[in-house]
Order: structure tokens, then sequence, then C-alpha cells
């Protein structure tokens, strides 16, 4: 087992809660044995989590834990494993004492509330309660001094914890604090406390009224499914959300206001998406789903045989969110949905597909060339499929580009490359009887990526007999054209220049 301690939740939350989110394999978690939460009493937003597995404390420390929309503290625990024991004299327990209540009530009591606590009545000692956690203790400490109601007057008691559970002290030291009373001596815990001054306390407070992190997946997820929703809390609130890498797993959302906008609209917009966030993870049918690429290498064709997968499960369940985190080493794949099992069945889809692609060879071609013959002799492809009972799948990864042949009925090694040979075969074949010409047109201006694509396809429509293409790198507003005459390409990027401008 292991165990980590967790600070700084955002209330209010609940274990259930605590649990999901830990349990997750996205998250670096495992099996939850069980979480004490909250802490203590004047620490409610802090929490132990205990699982099953040994190496579960540490995995999970290995990324930012983002839970409602706030980074958590969280460090390794070891104390929740040591034996503690407290003992409660029964001088002081008699103040607890009336007509109505004896010494088995207040033991019925902690039962109830803290089962993990062993309790024994001893006519020497008084009352004894040892648990394996020091937090259990506490917490029975609190319950009881909560039953006498001033805690100033409440009933005393000796803790004994080992002294190789208690926390170590840190080498800074601004503060003491003093720890329980052990048999063997008495210690004193050092704990560092920082100090921000009034104007970084104030930024700080100004950057988290307007900002919000933000599961990448999830908030994706809503931009592609909920973006009536999301429209909405803009429009209504005159105010605009911008998206940076807070992690390679979350996005800062910051909230800027617009002309006709205040900064009071910016807090209300962030407390609106953080309220659609909760609505949507807590649907019946809520699933995300993340799953680890096993034995990747990096290289083309494998590379653009996952790509491959991700496209064709995106097609066969397109009310599934599937996005995917690129790691040279593990790549992992998440699957998100608000209706039944369809994540589930979207993640199976795609690790089989992405078993038969692993096994195809990918071809790479020139994007241009592959779209020019598509756009103009659509003919030669589909008749190619048709001889060869196969399936042209398109992948295409930024500026890389290539085709996987999908058979479409059970071929033999010695079949399969015959056809990727034809096909190739084609391919060169097209661009040496035709005169390609290319020209490139650079977008200025504030026009986004996603408008001049729109531009695009309306303009492919009305010139049939050239192909056009928008670079795929982040952010490039570069456009090419690709024909066989020169002037007709020359006349297509004067009109469409016209357009952008």
């Amino acid at each position: 087992m292991s165990a980590i301690i967790v600070r700084g939740i955002k209330l209010p939350s609940n274990e259930d809660k605590l649990t999901i989110h830990f349990q997750k394999q996205k998250n670096k978690g495992g099996d939850v044995d069980s979480i004490i939460f909250p802490l203590k009493a004047d620490q409610p937003d802090a929490a132990v989590v205990i699982f099953d597995e040994e190496e579960t404390a540490d995995s999970v420390l290995l990324m930012d834990q983002i839970f409602n929309g706030k980074k958590l503290s969280v460090k390794k625990e070891h104390r929740v494993f040591c034996k503690c024991t407290m003992t409660f004299d029964h001088r002081s327990l008699e103040r607890l004492l009336n007509d109505d209540t004896n010494i088995e009530d207040i033991m019925e009591e902690i039962k109830q509330k803290v089962p993990d606590v062993h309790i024994k009545n001893s006519k020497s000692s008084g009352l004894i309660m040892s648990a394996s956690s020091w937090y259990h203790v506490e917490r029975v400490k609190e319950l009881v001094q909560g039953m006498h109601g001033k805690v100033d007057d409440a009933p005393t008691a000796a803790c004994s914890t080992p002294s190789s559970c208690r926390k170590q002290p840190d080498k800074k030291v601004s503060k003491s604090l003093t720890s329980v009373d052990s048999k063997s001596s008495n210690e004193t815990v050092k704990e560092e406390i920082a100090t921000p001054n009034r104007v970084e306390i104030k930024k700080k407070m100004e950057e988290e009224n307007i900002s919000f992190i933000a599961d990448r997946d999830v908030m994706t997820f809503l931009l592609e499914f909920k973006a009536k929703e999301i429209g909405e809390i803009k429009r209504k609130n005159h105010v605009e959300m911008e998206y940076k890498n807070s992690s390679t797993d979350s996005l800062r959302i910051t909230f800027t206001q617009t002309n006709d906008g205040s900064s009071s609209r910016c807090k209300t917009a962030r407390e609106q998406l953080v309220q659609l966030f909760d609505k949507v993870q807590n649907l019946d049918h809520f699933q995300h789903e993340v799953t680890e690429v096993k034995n990747f290498q990096t290289n083309f064709n494998q590379n653009m045989s996952l790509i491959a997968a991700i496209n064709s499960a995106r097609e066969y369940y397109c009310q599934v969110y599937i996005g995917h985190k690129s790691d040279p080493h593990q790549p992992t794949v998440s699957f998100i949905s608000v209706y039944k099992l369809q994540a589930e069945y979207a993640m199976k889809w795609f690790v089989n597909i992405f078993s038969r692609f692993k096994q195809l060879k990918a071809t790479p071609i020139d994007v241009n060339i592959y779209g020019f013959i598509k756009q103009t002799k659509p003919m030669i492809l589909l008749t190619f499929e048709r001889e060869a009972s196969a399936r042209i799948v398109e992948v295409e990864d930024e500026d890389l580009f290539a085709v996987i042949l999908l058979p479409q009925e059970q071929v033999d090694d010695i079949q399969m490359q015959s056809h990727v040979q034809r096909f190739d075969k084609m391919m060169k074949d097209g661009e040496k009887n035709t005169v390609f010409w290319n020209c490139q047109l650079e977008v200025g201006g504030d026009m986004r990526a996603e408008d001049i694509t729109d531009h695009i396809e309306l303009f492919q429509i009305e010139h049939k007999d050239i192909f056009l293409r928008r670079s795929k790198r982040p952010g490039s507003k570069r456009v090419t054209f690709t024909g066989n005459n020169l002037d007709i390409l020359k006349e297509a990027a004067t009109k469409l220049n016209r357009v952008f401008k």
C-alpha cells in the first residue's frame, strides 16, 4: 500500500469525487483503498488518499493533479501506516457525562463516526484508542473535543506515535509548532510558512478570479461538443477566453473582458465554466477513458498508423471525443463521451484497428500531387480501390502525408506488396505525365487559420481544375495551389487573395 497527502482541494467536494479522480489511469492513479477527507476540522481542503499498490503514490507524483479546475499540492505520506494510540483518562471524560450519557455511549458514537479506530476501556488508564493511521486518531481527538463544546476546556489526550513516522523538520525555519507528546520524548516540528507581500497576494487573487486550470481533454471535449453553451457564456458576459498550456495534461483558460464588459463579468464567466465542467462530468453516463499505446516505436510507419487508427475511431464514433497526447516512448489516447459505454467501445475499436494498421505499410507521397489527382481524376483512385479490394486510407500529420492500403478481404504479404508498388507507380505516372505548378500564398492580417480553411473549401467548389491546400502546421496561413496551367493558378491566387483582404 501507499498514500499521498493532498492539499488545496476546491470545495465543496466529497470522497467519491476524489476517489474517481485518483483511480483514473489518465491521472497516473490506481485502485483506492480509502480516503480520509476532510483531513482535520481546520484543514477542510486537505485529504489523505491510500492506494492498494505500493507504486501508485509515486506514479501520481509524476504529473500535475488538476481537480475541479485547481492544481493540487500532492506529497507522499508515510505516517498513515504508523500505529498510533491515544488515551483519554477517566477524570477528563467525566466532564462529558450526564444523566443521559455514559462511557458506552461515547464509545459507540466514536465507533460509528470513525470505524477505523479500535477502542478499549481500561479501568486503570481510561479510554485507549488505537489505529493504523495518525489521522484517524486525530479525528477522534477532534470528535471528543467537539462533544464537550468548548475546545479550551475539552478533555486532554496523550498520543503516542513511533518517532520514525513523525514529520521531519525542514531545514528552512520560519515558525515552530509543537508536535503530539511521545512516550519517549517531545519533538518540535518546524514548518516553512510563506509570507508573500500584499502586492503578491492581490495579484494572485486577481489571477484566480479570471483564470481556470482545466483538464485538457475535458476542455477540448466541451469546445467540440458543447460549443453552444460556451458561446453563451462568452456572449452573455461579454468576455473572451484564451487557452494556454499549463502542463502536458491541462490548460489555463484566461477570461478577458470585451469593450462592453466589466471585470466582474470575467469572474462570473469563470464560475459558469466551472459549473459546466461539473455538470458534464456528473452526468450518469459520462465516461473518460485513457489507453497507453504499448511497445510504440518512433518511426514514420508507426506514427502514421497511430494517426490513421485515431481518425478511423473518430469516423465511426463521431459522438466521442478522441484526443491524442504525443510521447516519443508511450503516447496516450483519450476517449470522452456522455453516451453510455460509447467511450469504451471507441477505445476497443481503436486498439483493434491500430493493431491492423501497424502490420501495413504507410507509403509517403506528395500531398499536392495526390490531392490534384483526387480532385481532377477521382475515378483513377476509385478504380484502383475496386481492383485491389483495398481502401485508400489518407493520413496527414502537419506537412507529412501518406496513404495506407487497408485490405477489404484476406490477402497475403506478397499480394499486399504488389498493390503498394502499383499505387506508387500510379502516383509517379501522374506526376510525370502532368505539368504541375505550385504557387504559395502567405495570408497576413488577423484572419484565423480555420477561416482560411473555410474560404478554401468554398473556393475549391468553384474551381475544380486546381487543388488548394493550407499548410497543417500549427498557426500556418500558407496556401498552396496545384494545377497544370500557370495562368489559371495565378488568376486563382489573385482572386483568393482579394477575398482574404
